[in-house]
């Protein structure tokens, strides 16, 4: 398993949108924008039971995710992996996540909202295999 540096986690812990590419039923790729977060070599993300990507994951847990610098298209980092996926019910980290992006009220707040809504809300571990970076 390959190690984040330091200067991939020092971009790691900026607010970008991460590019998350898993594998349809019929082998075609599905992507779609996530937050996240960095635990150790890992990184973390949410969605709800149902959608597309959760779905695609239970079926094929492979995943590849891309944060692109948006002020710097030669600044990025890349990681090919699988996922593993565990239950949230409370949202706990998806306020967590969503701190980093909006702060801790309003991100308290949504995900507060996503439980009354009865969302299941999912984490998704990926667990990289491969990571390719630049800039860092």
């Amino acid at each position: 398993m390959p190690d984040i540096t330091g200067g991939m986690a020092q971009f790691l812990s900026e607010p970008n949108l991460a590019t998350i590419a898993t594998i349809r039923k019929n082998g075609a790729p599905h992507l779609t924008y996530l937050w996240f977060l960095q635990d150790g070599n890992d990184i973390l993300m949410t969605t709800a039971r149902g959608r597309v990507k959760s779905n695609n994951l239970r079926r094929d847990n492979r995943a590849t995710i891309a944060i692109l610098d948006p002020k710097s298209n030669q600044r990025f980092f890349i990681a090919e992996g699988r996922v593993e996926v565990s239950d949230d019910p409370q949202a706990n980290f998806y306020a967590r996540v969503g701190t980093k992006y909006m702060g801790e009220e309003r991100a308290k707040a949504i995900a507060q909202a996503a439980v009354q809504r009865g969302e299941r809300r999912i984490i998704l571990r990926l667990r990289p295999e491969r990571i390719y970076s630049r800039g860092m």
